[in-house]
């Protein structure tokens, strides 16, 4: 007859190996910061390749061992990894942010404001009101045309049009990139009038944009609305 420690340690070998196996692993999936659930992502155990996919309440069953990787996947959603630690779990996925899916219709405003100043170019105005030192030149160059930039009538307009295309097209592309959409998608607000609220409190520069990258734009909103909504609160 074994004695009582070496089977005690068989026992405890017994149970450690019974929960090494395969078992039935269950969760629910949410949508992130919400109670939302989530029905149709993908589950992945990584380690055997086993599938399955959540139902209509976001709950999910797929064969697991403890310590086994799974991952959820779903269209517009961020790839999220959690590894099996043997009792039920809690999975929240992240929407993904796409601003370059973000549109507005803004070019058909570019196209009229192109059309305006090829008006002013079969005028003969071709620099905006601007000539180079270079047309001055009796030779090589076009002295009336250089004088008729500089003086005429439609040369004084075409400036302060071409100034005003450049501001224009520069709050177009900054709101094609910070809008209402996008800060609610970044902020997670439900409230439209809140995230005009912010919008109003808030907006990046047109050289700020030229130089940040999506992730740098969201990474600014996110911490200029902290700070909003701290001096809100």
């Amino acid at each position: 007859m074994l004695p009582k420690r070496v089977t005690l340690c068989i026992l405890l070998l017994l149970i450690c190996c019974f929960y090494s196996v395969a078992q039935n692993g269950k969760g629910t999936i949410y949508r992130k910061i919400s109670d939302n659930r989530l029905a149709g992502v993908l589950v992945n155990n990584l380690r055997n390749g086993t599938t399955a996919l959540s139902d209509a309440f976001g709950n999910f069953s797929i064969n697991v061992n403890t310590k086994d990787t799974l991952q959820f996947s779903m269209k517009d959603y961020a790839l999220q990894k959690q590894v099996f630690a043997g009792y039920s779990m809690v999975i929240y996925m992240q929407p993904e942010i796409k601003l370059d899916e973000i549109t507005i219709k803004g070019q058909t405003k570019k196209k009229e404001l192109n059309e305006v100043i090829n008006g002013y170019r079969n005028k003969g105005l071709y620099f905006d009101g601007k000539p180079p030192l270079i047309i001055f030149n009796p030779i090589n160059g076009s002295p009336l045309t250089g004088f008729h930039e500089l003086f005429g009538k439609d040369a004084a307009n075409e400036r302060r049009f071409a100034k005003f295309i450049k501001k224009d097209l520069e709050a177009g592309e900054v709101d094609r990139r910070y809008n209402k959409q996008v800060v609610m998608r970044v902020t997670s607000l439900k409230d439209t009038i809140e995230a005009l609220k912010f919008i109003d409190h808030w907006r990046p520069s047109f050289t700020d944009l030229k130089t940040w990258s999506d992730y740098e734009l969201i990474k600014n909103i996110k911490a200029k609305y902290e700070g909003y909504r701290k001096l809100s609160e």
